[in-house]
């Protein structure tokens, strides 16, 4: 193939079957994490420092912002007062990698459980009863001197605990390893803290378009782009609530720039944050101009007050605008040796799970 493209004086077109495909195509960064912990009798910690190896492959194509994210990661849910972590993406002779969902983060976070398993099985206790210890309070700050608010981790990880019956599938367990000598099983509960925002400011921003029919019908444009994570189907309820009506009468367009212009990435767990507030934007600037019609017939339907404005003459489109204003410092412009600014609009504790429990068998 590089002989006859040589000879040709011409590019060639490889098609590569799936096999090659994946052999040749990036991937999720691999890590090498090395660590240090200083902890007390009850498995508290004080101290830690870390360094973290990613493998960027040949090319740097996004390593620097997925090494990032793995060290704003690394505690997880657990505070420790006394942080340092080093960071380091390494150039090698491998396909180069890229991001993938996460971009980093899921890495960051088994660094902290290895942490913490390792924590547990030196002082002979049960991992769950380190995690408890360690997990972050409302006013506490992270390594990245972000303070975290309204934190319900503790909440979630109670109501987790007694909703999965922990302690008597724990004891179902030990006793089932102590019948079986080559046949395991294991139980685990982990917490997750997750920053959601971009690194970058100027992504924190969101445009909508609503347009309104006399039949009553809604259309709706927005910059998200929906890729089977319900992004539509959001913005439909949310345009639903504000306006009042019906989803049923509410219709969406597959996102395009002629609609909305200069959208940020549909990334950053921040879509339906940015676009949904754009949505909400615009309904309610279509809900102001439709205030006197509804004041002169409280009794009336949708209907009758979008075409009392049309008649009136009365634009019944409007454009929405968001951007996050809780983004003090991104975290590509902060000083990170002085430690200062938030890297993230948001430090989520909610605790969001749909099964509680899951049986695996083999």
């Amino acid at each position: 193939m590089q002989k006859k493209g040589i000879s040709l004086n011409c590019p060639v077109r490889i098609a590569l079957d799936r096999s090659e495909d994946m052999v040749i195509t990036g991937k999720r960064h691999s890590y090498l994490c090395q660590w240090k912990v200083s902890f007390n009798d009850d498995g508290v910690f004080s101290a830690l420092s870390m360094d973290v190896y990613a493998n960027g492959g040949c090319t740097a194509d996004y390593s620097a912002g997925v090494i990032q994210k793995a060290m704003l990661c690394m505690d997880s849910a657990y505070k420790c007062d006394n942080t340092l972590v080093r960071g380091y993406a390494c150039k090698t002779h491998l396909p180069s990698n890229t991001a993938c969902r996460g971009t980093g983060g899921p890495q960051g976070t088994f660094f902290s459980e290895d942490i913490i398993s390792r924590v547990a099985a030196y002082l002979k206790k049960d991992a769950n009863e380190i995690r408890e210890k360690n997990l972050y309070h409302t006013g506490d700050f992270t390594h990245y001197n972000q303070s975290v608010d309204t934190c319900t981790v503790h909440q979630c990880w109670d109501e987790v605990i007694e909703q999965a019956n922990y302690s008597e599938r724990k004891a179902d367990i030990e006793r089932f390893n102590r019948e079986n000598r080559y046949r395991k099983r294991g139980l685990s509960t982990v917490p997750l803290k997750y920053g959601v925002s971009f690194p970058t400011r100027v992504l924190m921003q969101a445009g909508a378009l609503v347009l309104v029919y006399t039949d009553g019908s809604v259309l709706l444009s927005h910059g998200g782009i929906e890729m089977g994570q319900g992004l539509h189907t959001k913005m439909i309820q949310v345009a639903s609530r504000v306006l009042q009506i019906p989803t049923h009468k509410i219709h969406i367009t597959d996102t395009a720039t002629d609609k909305v212009p200069n959208t940020s990435p549909s990334a950053a767990s921040s879509s339906s944050d940015l676009n949904g507030m754009a949505v909400k934007d615009a309904c309610e600037k279509i809900i102001q101009r439709l205030e006197p019609y509804v004041t002169q017939n409280p009794t009336g339907s949708w209907e009758d007050w979008v075409k009392a404005a049309y008649f009136d003459r009365v634009s019944l489109s409007a454009a929405g605008f968001y951007k996050w204003w809780a983004l003090v410092e991104c975290a590509l412009q902060r000083t990170y040796m002085d430690n200062e600014g938030s890297c993230y609009a948001a430090c989520c504790l909610l605790g969001i799970w749909v099964v509680a429990v899951n049986d695996v068998g083999i």
